[in-house]
Parts: structure tokens; C-alpha cells; sequence
């Protein structure tokens, strides 16, 4: 039975719960290889009522993902946290770059906050790749699964000795590096939208290490196609590395995949079934 209060109205709470339910129901009632492809057409049809949200607001702040991606993020995060199973439909471009056995070694992937770059994580998982993520998420589950994904607790005083023991496992960490506000060891770096905020702490545990680092980056191309963009990366410092992911956050949106295709080839890929 749904709350009142006081006044015998229902709580924007609860009408908000009743409005997931009823929205995560009519996706568990499709055919489970529609509703990604009906995801992405729900958020093209709801955006303009997130961007009235104060979410997409705090993800504005970010300079990264624009409402396109904003939207649709904020639907696939409450189908998995409702248990809807899903297959992303995505291209991955640079899918090359990642390790296939132990003799490659270690390897982290940062970037920074375009969250589309979650749906990685399930691609991860389908190619038989170990990766962990870096989240404030205890109870994360991989993208469109009722599974748990493996996680390193942040913010924590162990973060970077669990990283430092993925990395010597095998284990492909993933992580996004720009902060919101300037604190110690982050680099100020400029982008087409504006100054990023860039950690450094990761890149120093990779380098230390001797870790592979993949830049990861995502966006939504005009025909509501998610592609996420691999780079391996080349500086060897901190400072540089973190200007070099800032040039390579400042290319995705200067030539913004919703007008273009990635450079590289890369068919279209939909996500095994778990």
C-alpha cells in the first residue's frame, strides 16, 4: 500500500518508486533482445525532462557527457538496479589494446566521468576478462545482469594497495580519474568545455607498477549508436599522462561521435548473453 502524508498526498518518493516499477515491468515484458534498442528510444523520448533534473545538473558540472548520454545512463543504471536483463549494443573501438593472457601484464583503464564507459565493464565480462571498478558502489552489478561486479571501495585509506594487488593479479582495473574539485596530487588541465580536473594517483600506481594504461571514453553518435573509444597511452609522467588524457577527453568532444564515425574500424558489437 503506498505511503500518504499528513495531508493525504503521496510522497514524491513514493510516486517516483511506483513510476520505476511500472517503467522496469513494461521492459521485463519485452523480448530481452529489444530492450536496449527500447532503452535508447525511451531516452531520446524523456530527455527534455531530464534536463530539468537536478542529476543531469551535477553531471553538467563534470563537462563531460551531454544529455544524449546523461539520459540514457540514468536508464540503463535503474533497469540493472531493477534486475531488467539487458544486451548493450555498442562499438568498441581499440578493443585490441586490452590484455588476452597473463604474459601481457597488467592493465588499467581511466578515464574520466562519461558514464556510458560503464557498459565496458559488461564487454569485459563477456570476453572473459577479469576487471575490477573503482566505485563508491558497494552493491554495483554489472551492466544489465543481476550479477555483483567486482569492485575497489572508493574513497578508502587501502584504495591504492587493492589496486596495486588487482594489477599484480591479472585482475583489468577500471576508474575514472577527474575530480570536481582541485585537491592534492590533481592535475588542472583544459578541455573544449572547459578546465578538467585530472587525479594523478592511479597514473603513479600504473607507472610504478609498469601497467598498461588505456584511455576509455564514450559517446552517442546521431543515430543513438553508444560507442566507446579505447587509446593507449604514451606519456610517462604524471602530469603528462594527465594532459594527455584531457587531449584525449577534448578530442571526443571537439569531433563528437555524433556526427562521426571513430577512425578506426570496428563493427558493431552486441554483448553475449550471460
Amino acid at each position: 500500500m503506498t505511503d500518504v502524508d499528513d495531508n493525504g498526498n503521496v510522497p514524491r518518493r513514493s510516486v517516483n518508486g511506483v513510476i520505476r516499477a511500472l517503467v522496469s515491468l513494461a521492459f521485463r515484458m519485452l523480448p530481452r533482445a529489444w530492450r536496449f534498442r527500447a532503452a535508447v528510444v525511451f531516452a531520446r523520448a524523456v530527455r527534455p525532462l531530464v534536463a530539468r533534473t537536478r542529476a543531469y545538473a551535477v553531471r553538467c558540472e563534470l563537462k563531460t557527457d551531454g544529455l544524449p548520454e546523461t539520459t540514457l545512463d540514468l536508464i540503463l543504471g535503474e533497469l540493472t538496479r531493477q534486475g531488467v536483463i539487458y544486451d548493450p549494443v555498442v562499438e568498441v573501438v581499440g578493443l585490441e589494446l586490452l590484455p588476452r593472457s597473463a604474459e601481457d601484464g597488467p592493465c588499467i583503464v581511466l578515464g574520466a566521468h562519461m558514464m556510458l564507459s560503464t557498459l565496458f565493464v559488461r564487454r569485459l565480462v563477456d570476453e572473459g576478462i577479469e576487471a575490477a571498478t573503482i566505485t563508491a558502489e558497494t552493491d554495483m552489478r554489472i551492466p544489465g545482469t543481476r550479477e555483483p561486479a567486482k569492485v575497489i571501495l572508493a574513497p578508502s585509506r587501502g584504495l591504492l594497495f587493492d589496486v596495486r594487488r588487482c594489477l599484480r593479479d591479472g585482475v583489468v582495473v577500471c576508474g575514472m580519474v577527474d575530480r570536481e574539485l582541485l585537491e592534492r596530487r590533481t592535475s588542472p588541465v583544459e578541455t573544449a568545455n572547459g578546465q578538467l580536473l585530472v587525479s594523478t594517483a592511479l597514473f603513479r600506481v600504473a607507472l610504478r607498477t609498469g601497467a598498461r594504461i588505456v584511455f576509455i571514453g564514450s559517446r552517442m553518435r546521431d543515430d543513438d549508436t553508444v560507442v566507446i573509444t579505447l587509446q593507449r597511452a604514451e606519456e610517462t609522467t604524471p602530469h603528462g599522462l594527465a594532459a594527455e588524457l584531457a587531449g584525449f577527453v577534448d578530442q571526443l568532444l571537439r569531433t563528437t561521435t555524433r556526427t562521426s564515425h571513430p577512425r578506426r574500424s570496428s563493427g558493431r558489437t552486441t554483448a553475449t548473453r550471460g
